[in-house]
């Protein structure tokens, strides 16, 4: 958790999905001081999908985000929007910037929604953190994060990694 999937209708290289996933994962890390590991991100190429906006058949690019609520407020979780739009617009938009601006129009996130909520689960065989509880959850599993790194799992190695070089514990 959180879980980012980006629908897109305009096409995007596998080096534009690398980039804006780490993009996306940057700017929820450091809005909400939460490991990377948690940080998902889903794409779909709805090219060929029939979709309608107001009332018309049109293509449109559209993130739908699931994340945990907390005690996080409306103003952070409209910026996480922001955030993610400019990174969309630095990515996917502004290489088509020579096309003039009707076109770039084209390339544009025409909607993002961030549904909050209290989710309950478990991700990589761990609990879902309580959000803005994760140094909690952290000192609590460790032990158990540590052993599997211990064990060669990649997904614990490179958390461990994040924890120490992050300063998390």
């Amino acid at each position: 958790m959180p879980r980012y999937d980006i629908l897109h209708a305009t096409p995007l290289t596998s080096s534009q999905h690398s980039e804006f996933a780490q993009a996306v994962t940057e700017i929820h890390t450091s809005a909400f001081k939460v490991p990377r590991l948690f940080v998902n991100v889903a794409y779909t190429d709805i090219a060929s999908r029939v979709q309608y906006i107001a009332g018309k058949r049109r293509d449109g690019n559209h993130i739908i985000a699931h994340v945990r609520l907390g005690n996080r407020t409306r103003a952070e979780l409209q910026q996480l929007s922001d955030d993610i739009i400019a990174a969309w617009d630095r990515i996917v938009v502004m290489p088509h910037a020579s096309e003039g601006k009707a076109e770039m129009r084209k390339w544009g996130i025409h909607s993002v929604f961030i549904l909050a909520s209290d989710a309950i689960g478990s991700e990589a065989g761990l609990p879902v953190p309580i959000a803005g509880k994760e140094g909690e959850f952290l000192q609590s599993h460790y032990g158990e994060i540590k052993e599997r790194a211990d064990e060669g799992d990649e997904l614990m190695i490179d958390m461990v990694k994040e924890i120490e070089e992050r300063g998390m514990l």
